[in-house]
């Protein structure tokens, strides 16, 4: 792990991007404060805060933080999907879908919000609409494994368990330390009756969550 004191601007953003898609939180929002003690008004990292803040539970912070962006910039669609992002943790599935479909709205075609407006659709149970909005997120950015994880969960709903694991294969082909994807394809695999291959990708997902060194034989 890089010291913070030796990073440049742009390592201290990539670096907190990261730390976020780790869940490592807690050091995301550090080093995003130290990147807007030297760019105070770099929205993006001011609403990565916000959601740092939101993750670690401390939605008030997380709510100033938007509503910051949102005062200079009415409309903004990163301060919009943010609060999608915060109605959907908070299971207000209508509220959310306000705001993410108010994002899309600003910004068009944009492969996340609509990866953000499947994944809400589908937490509603609405699995027609969330199937749509992926494969349209998938049309914009199809080399982003997360896309065809959540087509696959999507599928899975519809009880499509062949393609659905065509889609997670996908996803481990661009990331094979995909740890979600192997968790999911360990799921549908116990479904089908191959218990030998899903405890495999079992064991798989838990060294890599534990950074461990993984065997030759655990590997896919």
């Amino acid at each position: 792990m890089k010291n913070v004191n030796t990073m440049n601007s742009d390592q201290l953003l990539e670096e907190a991007v990261m730390a976020i898609e780790d869940q490592q939180y807690a050091r995301a929002l550090h080093l995003l404060n130290v990147y807007l003690l030297v760019y105070p008004d770099h929205v993006d990292a001011r609403l990565q805060k916000g959601l740092c803040y939101l993750y670690l539970n401390e939605a008030p912070k997380a709510r100033f933080m938007f509503d910051q962006v949102l005062e200079e910039a009415e409309n903004h669609a990163g301060a919009l999907a943010c609060y999608a992002e915060y109605y959907k943790l908070m299971m207000d599935y209508e509220t959310a879908s306000h705001y993410i479909s108010a994002a899309l709205a600003e910004t068009g075609e944009h492969a996340a919000y609509h990866r953000l407006a499947a994944e809400i659709c589908y937490l509603n149970q609405d699995l027609d609409s969330a199937y749509n909005l992926i494969n349209r997120a998938i049309v914009i950015s199809p080399f982003r494994e997360e896309l065809y994880y959540w087509r696959a969960l999507i599928l899975k709903g519809f009880k499509k368990m062949q393609v659905a694991m065509n889609d997670i294969n996908r996803a481990l082909a661009l990331n094979p330390r995909y740890t979600e994807a192997l968790k999911l394809r360990a799921k549908i695999r116990l479904l089908i009756g191959t218990f030998e291959a899903a405890h495999k990708d079992l064991r798989l997902a838990q060294y890599l969550e534990n950074r461990l060194p993984i065997p030759v034989q655990n590997v896919a």
